[in-house]
């Protein structure tokens, strides 16, 4: 039969019966056809398939979806965990119930504390201008603060601290007040008119006042007290409203008192406070969360860890609040943590003659300060310090007081004494506490001391001579700096000792490592033991039990006990079967579904490793890719020379790569991966997208002849000659055979496109395939006898390197010289922005035994719209609830920066297949606020809705939201501002019949479920000892469950107990993740809105579930994965936006103030703005439109 001749003969293809494929990778990927892999049959519904696979036959848990045999056995039915699903864990807490003896009503009256400076007499002109108050000549004096920026207790300060002690302490036997150092104080005790400013005329208010006399900077029992200046203020009392009443029956606030909960809340958060102000516990802060024991106590309670570390001692901190029950029980929540204080046992210079150091940085102390790299260092390291001054005054200083004081005082009895008094007060000079801020004028500190003087008697002095002739005092150093230590004060740095003050960022690596050691001594119980402790220490519980007296009220010495359920875990499996769940973590030898990787690039930002050692360890990456499942190409280390990028030659060591660089070396890895992809010897079939007539399309690439071959359904690829009449030319569609014998061409003729799976198998078998031409009247041509084979142009798609071929390369490999989180973000965002998937590792001996590891993230984000790889699924009661309610699960979470004026980025994650494994994400940029505003909302929602649909090829009934964060005195604003507009808009998108799909039938009641999960809160669970369950440890199981209503505390604002509609009495604390050291934090879930009637039980399983679907880490995470990625999402978009603004990338979006809810893209600044300053600053970067389809971790 001639070639040429016209047979038409069929393409049935050949290889092994549909559904063989790789081991179930592709026979069985989309559902559409049987066939033997993990869990056998489909992927997606039960059955068994036909014919070997890759590996020659069915791996372990073949046959039916989740019966099947050979899989191992499951954590779930071992007895310990058994048991505790079925009855329970008995935990401890760390709350501590408060005891109302017997009917307690009280009457408490709210005052607001006013303090002020008293009013001093005009200063003496005739006396010498004291130490350090005169200005340099060079210097004009700052001008002084308005006097409301000079408001004392504006907020609790330790000087508002001090000062309202001692008012205490005044007034102790007339009337007693509860105060934490603010604004507001409480008493249960009427108040003597006397005290009572607004029973007074303003002209007469002075005589309300209570004048109280402090030590400037110390409390009076300091060693510097009788050294240094006191000062004196007036506090006045005026009352708030009319007083309000509680009463407690039972234990439990009476229900005519509901309305006054949040007032009495506040009041004992104050009763708090104030004990510890009593006790003489520490804080240098303002409105501190927790106050801290002093050195004594600290030294008892620490023991072993109460060592200097990084300069600095660590001090036992103690956080308190209270909580009120869902039952009306009440308790108070108490922890402990680690602070670090400079100077907590000895006085230490600022300048150290020893170490030859100014503020920790080495300086000649002979000479000026004038490079100038080292007066930046050496004011940055005293940015905002605390500091004393101290120094002694000579004998000729005493002499010249003596005669002033005699002079002044003429004629005054006893005057002997009191001027041997003065002087010997006078005598060190103190100043205390005082802080290092750079002034809005001038600077903070002088190198050259020399270049300025002070005037005395007339004469300008240097700092040298001024102190030698005013105080009688000689600089040992008088080179060194003065430096500001107030608005004019001028100290020479050798009178200057750090001050005791909280360490700021104290996170050196002795300091890590000492709370390390401290949580491993205290972990589990022993942490509640410890917690117990502290609030027995002598110095503390008898000042809070006296206080608590006075209001009959007692507080139990020991904590709650509550019993927690401990869910059931979901199914696992992976490609080797079902996976044993050890401690919340599982092993995955085979991945469950295979991406494809033909292509990758690597990125080294180390600047040192030569290009063999990076072929090498990448190399060895692939290798374990391949051992694991994942279709990949085994680049040789020549090949990953090619497309390495490093970085420039003159790059300086140790800088940070900027956007722009990034955004470079980008562009530079997809042009060097595509010309590799088309130079290489790669010739296996891949599914890809691409963009064809504008839009994004799938199709089959085959590699062919250094260039590729495009498959749609029906194209022709190439044009071939006759070799026997030259003239004629023919379109023909390139396809493969495994046979050219003449007879049978057609039965063993396969097409990349229509029969991708067949070939495939055949490639993955060791199967030969020849090119086979066929024409469009069925001629086959075998490749020998086509002449001069043209490919032929494809009208309408894009063959350039930015956009052609979407998906190469398949995966950046990112080499990090450390942990520097912001160059992370940088690279992240730069590939993100070139719709690249990248995986980042930072670069260490360690790369080998963490290859595994980042094979398993490799597959996961080499998921998108054809291949749907994921490497294990999770199945179990949560699975089939969600899709039997056919829900869409969204969750979003916030990052913002600094200042109230700063920016936010708000990213949402949704599920898009039906094991949760796989996300899309959506994220915006706008203004800091501390709720989702409408145009975000409509703009998140609608685009996770859309993709959802597209996804799916179906409508969601029911959408479940998890915000990520929420304080309790938001959460009545989260359900008016944020699900109310939610429900608004899924609402609308289901009954509209305008979608990506309008065929399908619009959803007629939707539901919603809304969450807010509560990271930061306080409350801990540790498992109480229980002989019959010898496995439970330091920390409590992972699913442990806590819906006790001693513990799930109410939901308390402004306008007093909140029982929110539709909601319930729902609320979870969850532990999800399976710690090692025993202080596993948990998350408290506030169910807002609850969509399903008595689905409860369900919602916590469900949210559960979710931490199995990150699909990055074999272990569970502390949050469900929608949140997961959300937040690292918004993060690594929050580093990024400075640079963003300077660089406006190509993705931006820009939208008015106003919530019309329409956007308005631009690629940059618009035409109608001339200065780019003024362009809204409200940008959006969604799912990428192009030119990347479907990349479900992009940012992750």
């Amino acid at each position: 039969m001639s070639y040429y001749g016209g047979n038409g003969g069929g393409n049935s293809g050949y290889g092994p019966p549909r559904g063989g494929g790789h081991a179930g990778y592709y026979g069985n990927h989309q559902g559409r056809h049987g066939g033997y892999g993990p869990g056998g049959g489909d992927h997606y519904a039960p059955g068994r398939g036909r014919g070997g696979g890759r590996d020659g036959g069915k791996r372990p848990g073949g046959g039916d979806d989740w019966g099947g045999h050979g899989g191992k056995k499951h954590q779930g039915d071992t007895a310990a965990r058994k048991r505790l699903e079925d009855d329970g864990l008995q935990v401890f807490t760390n709350l501590f119930p408060l005891v109302f003896k017997g009917r307690v009503e009280l009457t408490i009256q709210q005052f607001t504390i006013t303090i002020e400076n008293a009013r001093r007499k005009k200063a003496d002109t005739n006396r010498p201008v004291d130490a350090g108050k005169a200005v340099p000549a060079l210097e004009p004096a700052p001008p002084r603060p308005e006097e409301s920026d000079r408001e004392i207790n504006k907020a609790s300060s330790p000087l508002s601290r001090r000062i309202l002690l001692k008012c205490q302490a005044i007034l102790r036997d007339e009337w007693f007040f509860y105060t934490d150092g603010a604004k507001t104080a409480y008493s249960v005790d009427a108040i003597p008119e006397k005290y009572d400013v607004s029973k007074f005329k303003d002209e007469d208010r002075d005589a309300a006042g209570v004048v109280v006399e402090v030590s400037d900077g110390c409390n009076d029992d300091d060693d510097d007290a009788p050294h240094v200046i006191s000062k004196k203020y007036i506090v006045w009392f005026e009352p708030v409203g009319e007083p309000f009443r509680i009463v407690i029956t039972d234990g439990k606030c009476d229900p005519s008192c509901v309305e006054n909960m949040p007032r009495l809340n506040n009041f004992l958060h104050q009763v708090l406070n104030n004990a510890c102000m009593m006790s003489k516990l520490i804080s240098t802060e303002k409105n501190p969360e927790r106050y801290y024991f002093p050195v004594p106590a600290s030294r008892n309670l620490l023991g072993r860890h109460f060592q200097e570390k990084n300069k600095s001692h660590p001090l036992l901190g103690l956080s308190q609040s209270v909580s009120v029950a869902v039952d009306g029980s009440m308790q108070i929540q108490s922890d402990f943590s680690l602070g670090w204080f400079e100077s907590a046992l000895v006085k230490k210079r600022l300048l150290d003659p020893q170490s030859r150091t100014l503020a920790g940085v080495f300086v000649d102390l002979e000479r000026p300060i004038t490079d100038l790299k080292k007066q930046e260092e050496i004011k940055a390291a005293l940015n905002m310090l605390l500091l004393h001054s101290r120094y002694e005054r000579g004998p000729q200083w005493e002499a010249d007081e003596e005669n002033f004081l005699r002079e002044k005082y003429q004629g005054k009895a006893d005057l002997d004494k009191f001027i041997q008094n003065r002087i010997s007060k006078m005598r060190v000079a103190v100043q205390l506490n005082r802080r290092i801020i750079k002034p809005k004028t001038g600077e903070i500190v002088f190198f050259v001391p020399n270049d300025y003087t002070f005037s005395f008697k007339g004469e300008e002095l240097t700092v040298e001579r001024y102190f030698k002739a005013r105080y009688d005092v000689t600089l040992r150093y008088p080179n060194m700096p003065l430096i500001r230590i107030r608005r004019q004060d001028y100290m020479p740095a050798e009178f200057l000792f750090y001050a005791f003050d909280q360490q700021k960022n104290a996170n050196s690596d002795d300091q890590k490592q000492t709370a390390l050691q401290l949580c491993d001594d205290y972990c589990g119980p022993k942490r509640v033991s410890q917690i117990e402790r502290m609030n027995r220490e002598p110095s503390f519980e008898p000042v809070l039990n006296e206080l608590l007296s006075k209001l009959q009220i007692g507080k139990e010495s020991k904590c709650l006990q509550a019993k927690a359920r401990v869910l059931e875990e979901p199914k696992v499996a992976a490609g080797d079967g079902m996976k044993t769940i050890s401690k919340g973590s599982w092993d995955c030898k085979q991945v469950n579904a295979s991406g494809v990787l033909h292509t990758l690039a690597v990125i080294d930002l180390t600047g040192k490793h030569t290009n063999e050692r990076n072929g090498h360890d990448i190399a060895s990456l692939m290798q374990t890719c391949e051992r694991q499942g994942i279709l990949c190409h085994l680049f040789r280390r020549d090949e990953i020379e090619q497309v390495t990028v490093t970085l420039p030659r003159d790059f300086p060591q140790g800088t940070r790569v900027d956007l722009g660089l990034a955004r470079a070396m980008a562009a530079e890895v997809r042009r060097k991966a595509y010309q590799f992809f088309l130079s290489a010897n790669y010739t296996r079939p891949f599914k890809t997208t691409v963009r064809f007539l504008g839009e994004l399309k799938e199709c089959v690439a085959l590699p062919f002849d250094g260039e590729l071959v495009f498959y749609f359904a029906d194209n022709s690829t190439h044009e071939i000659g006759n070799p026997y009449e030259p003239h004629l030319r023919y379109n023909a569609r390139l396809c493969l055979s495994t046979s050219l014998e003449e007879e049978g061409l057609a039965e063993h003729l396969l097409d990349p496109c229509r029969q991708f799976d067949e070939v495939e198998g055949a490639l993955a078998q060791g199967i030969r395939l020849y090119r086979v031409y066929v024409l469009e009247n069925r001629t086959l041509i075998p490749e020998s006898l086509a002449a001069t084979p043209f490919l032929l142009p494809i009208e309408g798609l894009s063959l350039h390197s930015v956009d052609g071929i979407i998906d190469c390369p398949s995966v950046v490999l990112v080499r990090l010289r450390d942990k520097d989180t912001m160059q992370y973000s940088i690279l992240k965002y730069a590939l993100y922005e070139a719709g690249l998937q990248s995986q980042c590792f930072v670069d260490g001996d360690k790369f080998r035994v963490l290859t595994r590891n980042l094979a398993i993230k490799i597959n996961a984000k080499l998921a998108n719209s054809i291949y749907r790889s994921s490497s294990w699924k999770v199945h179990g009661k949560a699975r089939n609830w969600l899709e039997t309610n056919e829900s869409l699960v969204i969750g979003y979470a916030f990052a913002s920066s600094q200042g109230e004026d700063g920016t936010m980025v708000v990213a949402a994650s949704s599920c898009v297949d039906e094991e949760g494994l796989c996300m899309r994400h959506a994220n915006i940029v706008l203004r800091k606020n501390p709720y989702l505003t409408p145009v975000a909302a409509d703009k998140l929602i609608t685009t996770l809705y859309d993709l959802y649909v597209k996804d799916r090829k179906k409508r969601p009934k029911h959408l479940i939201v998890y915000r990520c964060n929420g304080q309790d005195s938001q959460l009545k604003e989260i359900v008016e501002r944020e699900l109310t507009h939610i429900e608004d808009i899924f609402r609308k998108k289901s009954l509209s019949s305008k979608s990506d799909m309008p065929t399908l039938d619009p959803v007629s009641n939707p539901k919603v479920t809304f969450l807010v999960a509560q990271t930061l809160t306080k409350v801990k669970l540790v498992p109480a000892p229980d002989h019959r369950i010898p496995t439970v440890g330091n920390n409590v199981p992972s699913g442990t469950c806590v819906t006790d209503t001693r513990v799930i505390s109410q939901i308390i604002d402004g306008s007093g107990i909140q029982r929110l509609e539709g909601a319930g009495n729902c609320d979870f604390i969850l532990v999800p993740q399976h710690g090692l050291k025993g202080t596993s934090k948990p998350v408290y879930y506030r169910v807002l809105k609850l969509g399903i009637d008595k689905s409860e039980d369900s919602i916590r399983d469900v949210t559960y579930s979710l931490s199995f679907r990150y699909a990055t880490a074999t272990k569970v995470p502390r949050l469900p994965a929608v949140l997961l990625y959300s937040q690292r999402i918004a993060g690594v978009i929050l580093a990024c936006l400075p640079a963003l603004r300077d660089l406006p990338g190509p993705e931006a979006m820009f939208v008015e103030e106003s919530d019309q809810g329409y956007f308005r893209r631009h690629r940059h600044v618009p035409d109608d703005q001339e200065n780019p300053e003024e362009a809204p600053d409200h940008m959006v970067f969604t799912h990428m439109e192009g030119p990347m389809p479907f990349h479900p971790h992009l940012l992750a």
